[in-house]
């Protein structure tokens, strides 16, 4: 079905945060400009009128300074982004006994401190933390614990971003401190 303009706009992001974060893993410098230029072309390859394009340009233009920020602020020994869990080839599958577990998280930061920090960004009005917005980061919780790659890392906190219009408060933040003993609780949910 056709996207809504929040979506698109929530895409663009993502697709803009990707390139720059993968531009810094790469070469270990900040470039914005990866940013953007992936971002916008997302943009004017959609639909959207092109007076909305410019909006969620303008939008995009407010919101991202900020995300940057805390980037570059992060003590991180490496950032993943966009990573998928058993969506495609190439991705690690990770199973909770015979159930197939798939998603995709928007970044994943391997702290100095040998810690995850798992982050997700919603470009949706959010004043405070949602029971679905909580679901989905506990969920994220149990599939890291069962990957192979990141099960031998604790998971220090989840940070949801919600990216707002608001001159007042354009990125506003909730934190979830997962325990082990809750993941080991969700696990047993999912696999009753």
């Amino acid at each position: 079905g056709a996207q809504s303009e929040v979506q698109i706009y929530g895409n663009a992001f993502h697709a803009g945060l990707e390139a720059y974060v993968q531009h810094y893993e790469n070469f270990k410098t900040y470039q914005e400009d990866y940013f953007y230029v992936r971002a916008f072309e997302f943009l004017d390859r959609s639909d959207l009128l092109e007076w909305r394009k410019k909006y969620y340009k303008d939008e995009l233009k407010t919101h991202f300074p900020l995300v940057s920020e805390r980037i570059r602020e992060t003590k991180r020994d490496q950032s993943f982004v966009e990573y998928g869990f058993g969506l495609g080839s190439g991705q690690e599958k990770v199973f909770l006994g015979d159930i197939a577990l798939k998603g995709k998280i928007d970044r994943i930061d391997l702290s100095n401190d040998g810690t995850l920090v798992v982050h997700d960004y919603k470009s949706s009005k959010l004043s405070k933390m949602s029971l679905s917005y909580e679901l989905q980061l506990r969920f994220y919780s149990v599939i890291l614990s069962l990957s192979s790659r990141f099960a031998s890392y604790p998971i220090k906190s989840f940070v949801l971003d919600a990216l707002h219009s608001h001159n007042w408060a354009p990125l506003i933040s909730h934190s979830l401190f997962p325990q082990s003993s809750e993941i080991e609780r969700d696990k047993a949910i999912i696999a009753y």
